[in-house]
């Protein structure tokens, strides 16, 4: 009798503690869920800030894969690149029952967290490549490179603008071939990967000619598509090559067409702006980005000092 009374007060606890689980409104996955949601709506109005508030969340960093890379490559994309390295090492295993907050029935939210416990992790990301690639937009190369030397697998394409930025050329060559055998001629990540080596090389013309083959027509057409972005960038960044300015100018204005809150794009108009001589249009710019950007202050603030004394 003991027994089964122990037996029935373990089973009735044991309930008792998976409904609390399951129906507790404070649950920082169910939370994280609605914070997620809002941090999207304020992405999609360029609120950055906002964003960032809502996504920032330690349960979304450990344990929400889409969330978290996404969250990064914000950082990233807005050069707080102490902050996307912070949210990519922080990465534990993708753990995320947070849409099991959007079931209203208790049946449903039951079935979708006893789901979640048993389904595997199959997110593999890989810390290494992601942590390589915040390096490559710092330009510090070096690591860039050794980061990338202890990802899972070999990304051909991306080695070869890697090594790209150094004088192995041997390397250039081996891994810009490989790409193409791999990814086939005419794909856009080979293509990419060889309009920037050859921009590197100050092989201009077949730079511009890749970039442009690759620009998509219909995205063009299309009010909000970020399609073209990085061929945009690449053409942007090879005519301030040339210091062919008013072309890149009118390229990185179409990069931040869709991505306003570009720190590469928003530093490297401004100073192509003053190359034209629009200083008032370039401190409007500098003064904006310094909002969202704390980490680059010190950069954003000499090239300010620059535009006075031109003055």
């Amino acid at each position: 009798m003991k027994l089964y009374l122990s037996v029935l007060l373990f089973v009735v606890c044991m309930v008792a503690l998976f409904l609390a689980i399951v129906f507790n409104p404070l649950d920082k996955q169910y939370i994280s869920c609605f914070d997620e949601m809002k941090g999207l709506s304020a992405l999609k109005n360029n609120d950055i800030n906002a964003f960032f508030e809502f996504y920032d969340k330690p349960v979304t960093v450990k344990n929400h894969v889409g969330a978290m890379l996404l969250l990064s490559n914000i950082y990233k994309d807005t050069g707080r690149y102490i902050d996307a390295l912070r949210v990519i090492i922080s990465f534990r295993h993708n753990k995320d029952y947070s849409v099991c907050a959007t079931f209203n029935k208790p049946l449903e939210r039951s079935v979708c967290r006893i789901i979640n416990v048993f389904e595997p992790d199959l997110s593999n990301v890989d810390k290494n490549r992601e942590i390589s690639k915040i390096y490559f937009e710092m330009e510090d190369f070096k690591r860039a490179i050794e980061y990338n030397l202890l990802s899972n697998n070999v990304d051909y394409c991306y080695s070869a603008k890697l090594y790209a930025n150094t004088s192995n050329s041997k390397k250039v060559d081996y891994y810009l071939l490989n790409c193409r055998n791999k990814e086939g001629i005419q794909s856009k990540k080979y293509r990419l990967a060889y309009a920037y080596v050859n921009s590197k090389k100050s092989r201009y013309l077949n730079a511009e000619a890749c970039y442009k083959s690759l620009i998509n027509k219909n995205c063009e057409k299309r009010r909000n598509c970020s399609y073209n972005n990085d061929v945009y960038m690449g053409l942007a960044d090879l005519y301030m090559q040339q210091k062919i300015y008013k072309k890149a100018e009118r390229y990185y204005k179409k990069v931040l067409y869709t991505k306003p809150y570009s720190y590469k794009a928003n530093f490297a108009l401004a100073q192509c702006l003053i190359a034209l001589h629009k200083s008032n249009e370039a401190k409007t710019i500098l003064k904006n980005i310094i909002l969202y950007n704390p980490d680059n202050k010190y950069e954003i603030e000499i090239l300010l000092k620059k535009i006075s004394s031109n003055n």
